[in-house]
């Protein structure tokens, strides 16, 4: 089935102990072997020695649960033979499998507390534990938190105001104790983006400005975007400001009320997103 990380914290780890338990014992098999040659045509004739601890480079999910889950996971990995884990950063109560949609990632700086949590547990282990930094931003549309400003390019949010009143969360809940059907509850949902005109708010500040009289609109636009970019980190208080000393006024964004159900905020990820997301990752991993 798919893979949800919902199995047990050390089912991995375990798996991981087989391995290497096996790789050992066909290694002291082959040592044994050659050991009991009593010539050297004897030993060539068994041919060369083979290298039976292949590097074992395993999955340790999301870190089944918050800094101090990830350090006792890096220290299972550790103690049973593990030469590398790699972990991604989904949330890890809502971990989806790489074919499943709406994954949620979390924000970039809890990831990168993630890391150096690992390479803190590898350091007092003494181990040289091979860190690989995975993102699943390419392709998330979920993400847990708005407290980091390298997220907020990447956030969607409503541009009409008359969804104000109407939070999708609320009208869906309301939906629902009406006994609406599947269908009928996406249709509901459907109706809800297409009235609430989701954007990222740099869409919103180009659309806003299109469709405004300002007389330079491609040198305001170039001047946003020249501080607002997906890689610049500008937070969205930084963004509004920017907006109405160019153009005058505010513009309604708000994330909040797209919010889904269970709280998260509408992403749009994407590779220029996973870019991003490894630039941050790349100085606490090794890959």
């Amino acid at each position: 089935g798919p893979d949800l990380a919902d199995y047990p914290m050390d089912t991995v780890p375990n798996k991981v102990e087989h391995l290497f338990k096996a790789q050992q014992f066909h290694d002291r098999k082959q040592l044994e072997a050659r050991s009991h040659a009593t010539s050297q045509s004897e030993l060539d004739a068994m041919g060369p020695a083979t290298d039976y601890l292949t590097p074992i480079v395993a999955d340790a999910d999301a870190g089944h649960g918050g800094l101090t889950a990830v350090f006792k996971l890096t220290k299972m990995f550790i103690e049973r033979g593990a030469a590398g884990i790699h972990m991604e950063d989904q949330t890890s109560t809502n971990k989806k499998c790489g074919h499943m949609a709406g994954r949620c990632v979390v924000p970039v700086q809890e990831h990168v507390n993630r890391l150096n949590t690992i390479r803190m547990c590898a350091d007092i282990m003494r181990s040289d534990l091979v860190i690989v930094a995975r993102s699943d931003s390419e392709a998330a549309n979920l993400l847990s938190s708005s407290i980091d400003p390298k997220d907020h390019y990447y956030i969607v949010g409503a541009t009409n105001p008359e969804v104000d009143d109407e939070p999708f969360a609320e009208v869906m809940d309301r939906a629902i104790l009406e006994g609406k059907s599947g269908d009928e509850l996406q249709q509901i949902e459907q109706q809800w983006i297409a009235k609430a005109g989701l954007k990222l708010f740099h869409e919103a500040f180009r659309d806003e400005v299109e469709k405004s009289d300002i007389p330079n609109k491609g040198e305001v636009l170039d001047k946003f975007n020249s501080r607002v970019g997906p890689y610049s980190g500008v937070s969205i208080r930084e963004q509004r400001k920017l907006a109405l000393e160019l153009i005058g006024r505010p513009i309604y964004f708000d994330w909040d009320v797209p919010r889904v159900r269970d709280g998260l905020y509408r992403y749009q990820g994407g590779t220029k997103c996973a870019i991003m997301r490894a630039r941050a990752f790349a100085p606490h991993a090794d890959l």
